[in-house]
């Protein structure tokens, strides 16, 4: 190799190393800056002219000593008197190992491959596996410098995160001192109840696995799904013994009443496809919604909740496909409004259908027909009372994702669920007037 030997020294350990890379032969012409001359895989550039002695990720390209013999001192040779500072390296403006030697005890000169037959010789020529092992120790603890100032950054950063998270953090720990802060974020009277709740689901959770879906509907939709597996004896559906043990007053003069029913509806978004569109849109209500039948105890506990069906079934009928009829026995008896005027339904399993008197066309009530209207509204109106309850929870103030359409019946169970883990709402002792 003309020349090498005589600038580095006849001991000097030196490396050939081609292009890594068949996209760079350009850019290495063009550092080489030789004439007439391509680089090509034959081509091999002494350790001389890199960085660090050989390509590098953070320094690929050859580009030291390029331009003739006029620096001295080749980086590997140099690197073996190597004196690394013990103060840390600033992390912006990372130092070339070469400010970290001890020039003085340097006295190498240095050369430049200039021959095109010297960057192109074989590489059994070269021993591929000689490296200095003091270049390496002192680019090692470089490295450890720098990664030890890191460390110290991510640590620095972690504490910061941690005071923020400690200022802004908000879950049930920080409002369960209120019990009124409780029944506002989770619908729950207390925070004893909350504890109740999540340590009876707590086992079944422990092994639940997450719907798919983005972070947030994936969490709601599991949730809710394990909610209303779990939570599903809350809603029952009482014998008349279990009627008798919280009977109100306002009821006693119609008799053993079961259950009183009413519809509601929650708006949804418009889906595109036609005939899930005219399903869902609700004349009553001019927009597209779910429609959800709900029957309470005389109590005020939701103790029946329909499937969810598109705003376009009417009350009727969704009273017959929902299966309510199936829970009446013989003699029972159910209040509901004038939209429930399928009488024949019920009676066809002996059960009396109670609701206000319709008026004929030109014909007034008398006063006590008046009056037996006012009490029938009154004694129904608690099943809207436990409807708005549910509504209380903003899931169900609408309007409802389509992406939950799946889910829309486990979440108005789950709402019906917390409303009976409510208190009282219909008192026991009470007239006819709503509370």
């Amino acid at each position: 190799m003309p020349h090498v030997k005589e600038h580095l020294g006849s001991n000097a350990s030196i490396k050939l190393h081609k292009c890594p890379k068949e996209e760079w032969y350009k850019k290495w012409s063009k550092l080489l800056n030789r004439d007439n001359y391509e680089v090509n895989k034959n081509t091999r550039v002494c350790s001389n002219h890199f960085e660090y002695g050989q390509p590098r990720e953070l320094a690929p390209h050859p580009k030291l000593h390029m331009k003739g013999y006029e620096i001295t001192t080749p980086r590997r040779l140099l690197m073996r008197n190597t004196e690394v500072h013990s103060k840390p390296v600033a992390s912006k403006s990372r130092k070339k190992l070469s400010e970290l030697v001890d020039s003085e005890n340097v006295s190498l000169t240095t050369n430049i491959c200039t021959d095109s037959s010297t960057c192109n010789i074989s590489d059994d020529i070269i021993d591929e596996n000689e490296i200095s092992k003091e270049s390496l120790s002192a680019e090692i603890q470089f490295l450890k410098i720098q990664l030890a100032e890191k460390d110290h950054q991510l640590s620095s950063a972690k504490e910061k995160i941690k005071d923020l998270e400690k200022k802004n953090s908000f879950g049930i720990i920080s409002i369960k001192h209120s019990d009124n802060l409780i029944r506002l974020h989770t619908g729950l009277a207390s925070y004893s109840l909350f504890c109740w709740l999540l340590d009876e689901v707590s086992v079944p959770a422990s092994n639940m696995k997450y719907y798919k879906g983005s972070l947030v509907s994936s969490i709601i939709t599991t949730w809710i799904s394990l909610l209303a597996l779990e939570l599903r004896p809350l809603i029952h559906w009482p014998t008349r013994d279990q009627l008798d043990q919280y009977y109100p007053d306002c009821y006693s003069k119609y008799g053993k009443v079961t259950a009183i029913i009413d519809c509601t509806e929650v708006q949804t978004e418009r889906p595109s496809l036609d005939s899930t569109n005219s399903a869902l849109y609700s004349n009553y209500k001019s927009r597209h919604t779910y429609k959800v039948l709900v029957a309470c105890t005389p109590g005020g506990t939701v103790s029946f909740v329909s499937h969810a069906t598109g705003g376009d079934m009417s009350d009727v009928e969704l009273v017959r496909r929902c299966g309510i009829l199936d829970l009446f026995e013989e003699g029972d008896k159910v209040m509901a409004d004038k939209g429930f005027n399928n009488k024949d339904d019920f009676l066809l399993g002996d059960v009396e259908l109670i609701i206000p008197a319709f008026a004929r066309k030109n014909i007034q009530f008398r006063e006590s027909k008046n009056i037996s209207n006012t009490e029938i509204s009154n004694a129904r109106i608690h099943v809207e009372r436990v409807i708005g309850r549910m509504k209380d929870f903003k899931i169900l103030q609408g309007p409802i994702p389509l992406i939950l359409s799946d889910v829309v019946d486990n979440i108005v169970f789950v709402c019906g669920c917390l409303v009976n883990l409510s208190g009282v709402l219909v008192p026991l002792h009470t007239n006819n007037k709503s509370e």
